[in-house]
């Protein structure tokens, strides 16, 4: 007999009260000890009339018995309780039955049957009296007796230890009996020992596909903190999978689960669903009372329509500092809590530099405001976040209903010949009963960031998608060129249609703008076109046919060299429409090909004949297994998984180092949870890129082509700067930037910082002063060791009722040591 097997398919004790309001449900699970399991009762297949007996423990809840494979075979059951009385005999052994268990102590399970041609599968749950619709918690996929994800253990303050035996690990369950198209609050109280990040899913079936449709909450845990995670949901079918995701030893005190009728908060239509408003700030500001408006400054990531300055976070200055040729920026929010709330126009005076007669003109200073936008959070939930930036146009309008805040953002680009010093002036703002006038200050720094050598900057562009096909060649410059003032060197140009168009345009805008990095190629589909030139018939995906003959393309030896023509074609446009400095490229396969079988053994094909015609190739391929197995034939992995922790650096830089494998870090741009402020964008793109030893940073992804936007259409939609019009003209602005958009920028000025510490100190170790250049580099390891990882930079609390590792302030702080660093290494 083969030994019975337990899953490590949670039940916990599980409460049930029905609430006065009608309707109103709560389920509340404690996750109290001993654990109760769903256990499963593997038997081979019999040869001949068998009987087994099992012993099984019950604590006072009662038992579901369902009867699964080979069943046939069993013929007849007896539980005996643990007095040894006969509780219940079955000879139908079909189905499921329940189990009485009205005592706890040992049962005993004796099972009689005959002959059989499969395998026995039987399988008991365990629920809690009162409720049929218990969950039943697993901690792994099914089938169930496959080893658990997870150890399990009391925990001292009660509810139960998850500690995942991976690097991931679960706990679900199936909720059943409720109603679809019902709003329902879902809540775990969770407390983790380490920083991590947990996530919490609700989905269900739709349109016959199982668990099709999906809306999450994802929550970064500070240390020792018990935090609860709550995700507002309306599933459109049932039953609901919820299920809990984490990396390290989860403690989670209790599950609850409720409809939210007669409480419901705002709701909109993110296309056909309802969506409900969910702060993104999981914690009301303190309380702080004013009898006048204020001026604040706080990371904007952390302000809200609806936030409330602390007294430590009130300015009387707004000053910044910057290197000739760079941005500077000055931000801060005022907040008027009294009268009409009204917040009017701004104006700012000239900057004038102490003791002297150098100015900065007003009119190189632009004056913006940051919008507050809703913005979907998932399938069922949306947040409002400060997003686009837009110029001052006098008066404002009333502030939104409930808005108490308006952020001001300033910007100038600082003339590369602009003198060193400190520059003053005056900025005065309207706020309805009273006006306030602010000192505005700039330190322009007594040397230029020097431009890093072998590394790049990009964003996915969508240059050459729907509309923007159409741009005038100027408007497609000016497209390009929002990207390359803020420092993006390269560019990811899809291109799918046809050749000599798109490759001229593009090639010719980035020769007129100065975008003199390297140009990743996607989407070109040679197999495709390799196959409609030599008569192939597509036959399904990667797949073709040729006289009755049927194969992947990859096993057609024409179809292995027409790849390779189609790659020399591209080759000849870039470098007939380039020149020196422009003709540098690298083939992109296809997308993500780790994620399925055949597309991997397609990719490996892609890279190997790239190879083979002599042109150098980039795979977005993240795992560090994958790469080790492709890296032989690619030049460069696009890798997100780089930056996710060490662990994944140290491997992936070994793979790297062995298979001669360079890496770009598709870190920042507008992936979900990275829209609505500086960071995370800042710290990807710039700190973290450095301590990652990267040779690029790709950002995804620019702009999706729509026009006009609109996140509540279909969903979110993915962009660091939104389209003005359809048809811009020449001549006229054609790209609204996002914060978001702004923290690459000063990302990418933040690695050049580092850079240019890095240069000064290999010039004064090579002037002799060693001890100076010592200094400094330790000073630089110690900056780059601070620097966190994505999966631990914990940037999305709000640093004042949850804690930050990484915020703004801290970029600063760090930007302005290695900038005094520099200035002590250059000083004569």
């Amino acid at each position: 007999m083969k030994k019975l097997l337990t899953s490590a398919f949670l039940a916990v004790l599980f409460v049930f009260t029905a609430s006065a309001d009608a309707g109103k449900k709560h389920f509340f699970d404690r996750f109290e000890l001993p654990v109760k399991r769903t256990v499963w009762f593997k038997i081979g297949t019999p040869k001949e009339n068998w009987n087994r007996n099992f012993n099984l423990t019950a604590f006072g809840t009662r038992w579901r018995l369902r009867y699964s494979t080979g069943t046939g075979s069993v013929k007849k059951l007896e539980v005996i309780n643990p007095q040894g009385k006969t509780v219940l005999t079955d000879t139908k052994c079909t189905g499921g039955i329940w189990i009485p268990t009205p005592e706890a102590g040992e049962y005993t399970l004796k099972f009689t049957g005959i002959p059989g041609k499969k395998d026995i599968n039987i399988a008991i749950d365990t629920y809690d009296v009162e409720s049929s619709a218990t969950p039943i918690w697993k901690s792994s996929a099914m089938p169930s007796w496959e080893s658990p994800q997870c150890d399990t253990a009391a925990n001292p303050g009660g509810g139960a230890v998850f500690t995942p035996k991976a690097k991931a690990a679960s706990i679900s369950t199936t909720l059943r009996g409720l109603k679809a198209n019902q709003a329902y609050r879902i809540e775990f109280e969770v407390i983790s020992d380490e920083s991590q990040s947990v996530t919490v899913r609700c989905s269900w079936k739709e349109q016959g596909r199982r668990f099709r449709s999906m809306t999450s909450k994802t929550m970064e845990l500070t240390p020792g903190k018990t935090q609860n995670i709550v995700l507002l949901t309306q599933p459109k079918a049932v039953p609901f999978y919820i299920s809990l995701n984490f990396t390290k030893a989860l403690k989670v005190k209790y599950f609850s689960f409720s409809d939210v009728k007669g409480e419901m908060p705002k709701q909109r239509t993110i296309g056909n669903s309802k969506a409900f408003f969910e702060h993104r700030n999981n914690k009301p500001d303190p309380k702080a009372e004013y009898d006048a408006p204020v001026v604040f400054r706080r990371p904007i990531r952390m302000t809200y329509f609806d936030s409330i300055p602390q007294k430590h976070e009130l300015i009387d200055t707004v000053h910044t500092f910057a290197t000739p040729g760079e941005y500077a920026v000055w931000y801060f929010t005022v907040h008027n809590p009294v009268g009409s709330r009204r917040i009017g126009k701004a104006e700012v005076s000239d900057l004038r530099l102490n003791g002297g007669d150098e100015i900065i003109p007003a009119k190189e200073i632009a004056l913006n405001t940051i919008t507050f936008d809703d913005y979907p959070s998932s399938s069922c939930n949306y947040m409002n976040i400060p997003e686009r930036i837009l110029p001052l146009s006098g008066k404002f309008a009333a502030p939104a209903e409930g808005s108490y805040n308006r952020i001001f953002w300033f910007q100038s680009r600082i003339s590369g010949t602009r003198k060193p010093g400190l520059y003053s002036g005056t900025i005065k703002l309207n706020c309805g009963e009273k006006n306030i006038s602010l000192p505005i200050t700039l330190r322009v720094l007594p040397f230029k960031l020097e431009e890093p050598a072998n590394m790049f900057w990009a964003t996915y562009s969508n240059a050459y998608h729907n509309q923007k096909r159409t741009y005038a060649p100027k408007v497609t410059e000016r497209y390009l060129k929002d990207m390359t003032d803020y420092g993006m060197n390269g560019i990811h140009f899809n291109n799918a249609m046809s050749l000599d168009p798109a490759i001229s345009k593009i090639q010719n805008a980035r020769k007129n703008i100065g975008m003199n990095g390297p140009i990743i190629l996607a989407g070109i589909q040679a197999e495709r076109r390799a196959a409609e030139e030599a008569g192939f018939e597509r036959a399904g995906k990667l797949r073709y046919k040729k006289n009755g003959v049927e194969k992947f393309w990859y096993e057609f030896p024409e179809l292995r060299e027409g790849f390779k023509n189609v790659l020399r074609r591209y080759d000849a446009l870039i470098k007939k429409y380039g020149g020196p400095g422009y003709n540098d490229w690298y083939y992109l396969g296809h997308d993500e090909a780790h994620l399925h079988k055949e597309t991997f053994a397609s990719a490996v094909w892609q890279f190997r004949l790239c190879k083979e015609a002599g042109f150098k190739s980039v795979a977005t391929i993240y795992p560090p297994e994958r790469v080790d197995d492709i890296g032989e034939h690619i030049d460069i992995s696009n890798n997100m998984f780089i930056g996710n922790n060490a662990d994944a650096h140290k491997r992936l830089t070994e793979i790297g180092k062995r298979k001669k494998v360079k890496y770009i870090y598709l870190g920042g741009g507008s992936y979900r949870g990275q829209e609505g402020g500086l960071m995370p964008n800042r710290l990807l793109a710039g700190f973290l890129s450095y301590k990652l030893g990267v040779i690029g940073h790709l950002a995804y992804t620019f702009q999706e082509p729509a026009y006009p936007v609109d996140h509540f259409k279909r969903g979110k939609n993915y962009l660091l700067a939104y389209p003005t019009s359809a048809k811009p003209k020449p001549g006229e602005k054609v790209n609204i930037f996002t914060v978001g958009y702004e923290g690459l920028r000063e990302g990418i000025t933040d690695y050049k910082y580092l850079y240019t510490l890095k240069c000064a100190i290999e010039r004064a170790r090579k002037a002799g002063r060693t001890e100076c250049a010592d200094k400094a580099e330790k000073l630089m390891q110690e900056i780059l060791n601070t620097i966190p990882y994505s999966g631990e930079s914990l940037a999305g609390s709000n640093g004042i009722t949850s804690k930050q590792k990484f915020n703004n302030t801290t970029a600063e702080n760090l930007r302005m040591l290695i900038a005094d660093t520099i200035m002590k290494l250059e000083a004569k």
